[in-house]
Parts: structure tokens; C-alpha cells; sequence
């Protein structure tokens, strides 16, 4: 809801930009009316995104943005000024050194805790990549053969590539992705997930890609003897 202002209180928002006009002989003397290079200018934007780091707007304030936002379109030539403007723009260390400070100080705070569990929570249940891997549906193919039930992408810790109850998950990890010369993070990740998983009670099985390719039949094999072992009806 936008604020209706008072005629007592235009007025006196008019009189005090005619008195600063007059003062300062017809020209606007705030920072902003100064040039971009202007030492003055650009002291007042520093000092301006200073007080901004760290602070978290209120649910009040950003309804009151949202509301103010609404139905507001940007022109085509004010689109295309910026884009102008932002071309070939390099953002300095300094910048990116500023813009992380602010960042940590906000995923701290109680609103960046919560938006980081939401986060978490949201991405159990999106499945990446959306189109299964033939490593997967080779895996699939056989399983089905064998009249053995399965279930896709469940959301857990991982989303495993296959799930059969009650507790049984099987990765199939790419060779591009999952292999420990060229990629030692995701490795360590992966070990992360394993351990997570059984430490909740689940049992994992890891395949990779070129076992799954080379020998197929052992890899479901593997998958059998884990069955077996949870005595698990095909």
C-alpha cells in the first residue's frame, strides 16, 4: 500500500528543496547529483554500502518492497543502458572480498540458517540429472528381468540412483564425474552420503560406470547377494 502524503508535507518537502536550491546558488548539492568520478560522490556510496552489510530488512520492509515492486516493468532502453553498462565489467577482489563478508555474516544469522534447511529440504526432492544414465538403465533392464522391484531417486540423503526396500541404495557413479584423480571432492562427498546413509540405517552399494559396462552380471549379482542378506522378497 503506498503512503499518501500530506499537502502540509509536500509543502514542506518543496520548501526545503527550495531553500537548499538557494543556497547552494540553483544547484542540487546531495552526493548523488555529483559526477560518478567526484571524490565526494563516491566517499558517500562507500560509506553507504558499508551500513548495509550484514543488515537483515524486516518482514515488514520487504512486504512493503514486494508491494512497491509490483507491477513495475523496466523500459526496454533502461534495460538496454544497463546491459550497455554492465558489459564487460569486471568485478574487483576488493568487491568480491565485500560481497562475501556480507554473505557469511547473513548465512549466520537465523534467517540464513532457515533459508539454508529450506534449501536442503527442497533439494531432496528435485532429481539431477532428470534423464537416467545408461550405467542406470542398464541396471534397470536388469532388475526388472529378475522381477526384482526397485524405486528411482527417492528423497534421501544422495537421491540414490536405485532403492529397494526396505533399506537397500544403489549408486551407479559416472566415470566422469565420480573418479577420484579428477574429481578428489566428489569423492570425498561421496564417502560423506555412504557414511550418512548407513549411519541412518541404510545399507549402499557403489557401482561404477565402467564395472557396469565391462560386467553388468556382477554388478547385479552384487545386488542379489545384498537381497539375500536383507532377506529381501524379489
Amino acid at each position: 500500500m503506498t503512503k499518501v502524503l500530506s499537502e502540509s508535507h509536500k509543502r514542506n518537502i518543496g520548501l526545503g528543496v527550495r531553500k537548499s536550491l538557494k543556497e547552494n546558488g540553483g544547484r542540487n548539492n546531495h552526493p548523488c547529483y555529483l559526477p560518478h568520478d567526484h571524490p565526494r560522490r563516491i566517499k558517500w556510496i562507500e560509506k553507504s554500502r558499508r551500513k548495509q552489510i550484514g543488515i537483515i530488512p524486516t518482514k515488514k520492509t520487504r512486504t512493503k518492497m514486494s508491494i512497491s515492486h509490483t507491477g513495475h516493468l523496466t523500459r526496454q532502453k533502461t534495460r538496454d543502458a544497463i546491459g550497455k553498462a554492465n558489459s564487460g565489467h569486471e568485478v574487483s577482489p576488493n568487491q568480491i572480498k565485500k560481497q562475501k563478508e556480507s554473505l557469511e555474516v547473513w548465512f549466520q544469522s537465523r534467517e540464513g540458517q532457515k533459508w539454508r534447511k529450506d534449501q536442503s529440504k527442497r533439494r531432496t526432492k528435485q532429481v539431477f540429472p532428470k534423464k537416467d544414465s545408461l550405467p542406470e538403465r542398464i541396471l534397470q533392464k536388469s532388475l526388472i528381468k529378475l522381477g526384482i522391484r526397485f524405486e528411482k531417486h527417492i528423497p534421501v540423503i544422495g537421491q540414490p540412483d536405485l532403492f529397494i526396500q526396505p533399506n537397500l541404495c544403489i549408486f551407479a557413479d559416472g566415470d566422469y564425474w565420480h573418479s577420484p584423480e579428477e574429481r578428489p571432492i566428489q569423492k570425498l562427498k561421496d564417502k560423506k552420503i555412504s557414511y550418512s546413509l548407513k549411519k541412518r540405517g541404510y545399507r549402499v552399494i557403489r557401482l561404477r560406470e565402467f564395472d557396469i559396462h565391462e560386467n553388468p552380471t556382477l554388478c547385479v549379482e552384487k545386488i542379489i547377494k545384498e537381497i539375500e542378506k536383507l532377506k529381501i522378497k524379489k
